[in-house]
């Protein structure tokens, strides 16, 4: 059936009406998705960055302690090293510190040498024993050290301080850090006329500090403390730093 010049005409006028309207809706998408992009175009952002530390009073100390015993043969001095290391470990254990708080950390049997000789000459052997106690009682490590000391340790290696709950130091550190970073980027949107919205990205890193004493004394066995040992823990801290972009209103 063929198309009068009028039916043509009409049928010509609906398609162009037709897609007029499906440019015009596509347009109004595009828009749309625009303005909704627009409202938090990191162009339009404020990125600031702030710090924070929470300072406590360690709760724990680790105390490492040696014995090194040399001779010139190496069973003798392995043998005489397990004695005092035993009598170490047992006058630490009868300060009141248990048995699951005190490990060996390194223990080494070495021969010395002369290598002023051609070829060098083995003169002896040096027996070595380390171990670490732990304790959460502050007031104890000075009367541990000149225990430890007395019975035969002639290597103080040094004292260790931590905090045992790490994590609500990290959280308290990280809330007032991004506390001090959302004040400053208020103040900056406010300064230039806009409304601080709400934070579009965050990033963090942590710092921890740990007081470390390191005390390197060497004694002879039979050489007893003359008076006690005095140690001070001092503070342990945890740093927070954060970055934070906020969108502008």
């Amino acid at each position: 059936m063929s198309l009068t010049n009028t039916q043509k005409t009409v049928l010509l006028i609906a398609v162009i009406v037709l897609a007029l309207s499906l440019t015009a809706a596509a347009w109004g998408v595009a828009r749309w998705g625009f303005a909704r992009s627009s409202k938090t175009d990191p162009a339009r952002g404020i990125t600031v960055s702030d710090s924070a530390e929470v300072k406590v009073q360690p709760d724990t100390a680790f105390i490492t302690f040696g014995v090194v015993v040399r001779d010139r043969v190496a069973k003798v001095a392995a043998q005489e090293n397990a004695r005092r290391s035993s009598a170490v470990v047992a006058a630490i254990e009868k300060a009141g510190i248990p048995k699951s708080d005190v490990k060996t950390i390194d223990y080494s049997l070495n021969p010395q040498m002369n290598w002023d000789t051609n070829p060098p000459k083995i003169t002896g052997y040096s027996a070595s024993n380390t171990v670490s106690v732990r304790t959460k009682d502050m007031a104890k490590i000075g009367d541990l050290i000149d225990a430890a000391i007395a019975a035969g340790a002639n290597n103080v290696q040094g004292v260790r301080f931590d905090v045992e709950d790490k994590r609500k130091l990290r959280q308290k550190a990280l809330q007032l850090a991004v506390k001090k970073a959302e004040g400053k980027a208020r103040a900056i949107a406010e300064a230039v006329g806009g409304k601080l919205g709400p934070a579009i990205s965050a990033s963090e890193s942590i710092d921890e500090y740990a007081p470390y004493s390191r005390n390197y004394t060497v004694m002879a066995r039979t050489a007893a403390p003359v008076a006690r040992t005095p140690i001070s823990p001092g503070e342990a801290s945890v740093s927070a730093q954060v970055k934070v972009v906020y969108s502008i209103q």
